[in-house]
């Protein structure tokens, strides 16, 4: 099996400093692609700086509202290792989470809890809807990318890239079961369905295109999937509410644009589209790794499709984009982060 490598750079914008992180070509080729913030460029390009002591000892911190409002999106900010938290209506900040490493990508549960998965530290945290306090840290052996909530258990799914397991942690506690597969070589984000079936992209076949896998619900193998549609560069999935959605950072082939299609699973066991997202800006390029797809309830549970996309454009850095969903298009509105690398970025519905 063969895989798509590129040299790429990145440039952190940090509170004492700026790093350049320049990815090589002696690193894995599996690990590196096209996208300029990719989490995978992290580790071709080594670790993370060590967080100053400044950085350390913020505290984190929310108004006293927070817990009221009704929606809150919360934006992972990996540069300044901090959780920004926003009133989703207002567009204010309300609140900081601290104490990460490298925060990633994010997921919720049916009554609003944030999970935040922590790329260095190989954690996932879970607070409560405006909440500063953890309630919950789970441990994997490996770099985190995302995860996702089971509608039908409430088990938590945690994919991790560079070990290529899905992390299976039952009603979202104790020690996981854990899922590998020759097939699929190195994961993103998972997503699972209104069904509890777990969806994950999975590195680059010999053609250059994003591998499908999934775990049947209450399956006991992560095996490869058909999809009628091409994806060239992995990403993140989800649940829209109606189907579920797979993210492309070279959306259409191209290498300046993202997008969504969204599936259905057919009785023959296949995946066939049935629609297409393109996340555009203004600014000329987009580059999303983790949208998340607002619904009138949260994710597991959310049974009409979503109305807004959101997502991190990291070819505009400090860009956070909201889309009309599933229009898409150009942003109908967008949020600067105080953050130049901003990865996961979800909203929580006070139940």
């Amino acid at each position: 099996m063969s895989f798509r490598y590129r040299s790429v750079g990145i440039a952190l914008g940090l509170s004492v400093a700026i790093l350049a992180l320049a990815a090589c070509n002696g690193g894995n080729p599996q690990f590196a692609g096209p996208h300029l913030q990719m989490t995978p460029s992290f580790r071709a390009a080594g670790p993370m700086p060590s967080l100053t002591k400044s950085v350390r000892a913020q505290r984190s911190w929310m108004l006293p509202s927070a817990k009221s409002i009704k929606k809150l999106l919360y934006v992972a900010g990996a540069a300044t290792s901090t959780v920004y938290v926003y009133d989703y209506k207002t567009r204010a900040l309300v609140g900081k989470l601290t104490g990460f490493l490298q925060p990633n990508g994010e997921c919720v549960d049916a009554k609003g809890d944030i999970w935040i998965t922590d790329w260095q530290a190989t954690t996932t945290t879970e607070y409560a809807h405006g909440g500063t306090a953890p309630i919950a840290t789970l441990y994997t052996q490996s770099e985190q990318t995302a995860c996702s909530v089971d509608p039908t258990t409430g088990d938590l799914a945690v994919g991790t890239f560079t070990a290529a397991t899905i992390y299976i942690f039952k009603k979202a506690r104790g020690v996981p079961k854990t899922y590998t597969s020759s097939a699929c070589p190195s994961l993103w984000g998972p997503g699972y369905d209104n069904k509890g079936n777990l969806f994950v992209e999975a590195g680059i076949n010999g053609s250059g295109n994003a591998i499908v896998c999934w775990l049947r619900h209450r399956g006991k193998l992560l095996n490869a999937l058909p999809f009628n549609q091409k994806i060239n560069y992995g990403a993140d999935v989800m649940w829209d509410g109606k189907y579920i959605t797979f993210a492309d950072q070279s959306f259409g082939g191209s290498e300046l644009q993202s997008g969504v299609y969204q599936a259905e699973l057919n009785g023959s066991g296949e995946l066939t589209l049935a629609g297409r997202t393109r996340l555009a800006d203004r600014c000329g390029h987009s580059d999303v790794l983790q949208p998340f797809i607002v619904g009138r309830e949260n994710t597991p549970v959310n049974t009409r499709q979503g109305t807004v996309a959101i997502g991190s454009n990291n070819s505009c850095l400090t860009n956070v984009d909201f889309w009309a969903y599933p229009a898409g298009g150009n942003p109908t509105d967008v949020l600067t982060a105080p953050d130049k690398v901003t990865f996961g970025s979800v909203v929580s519905i006070k139940s």
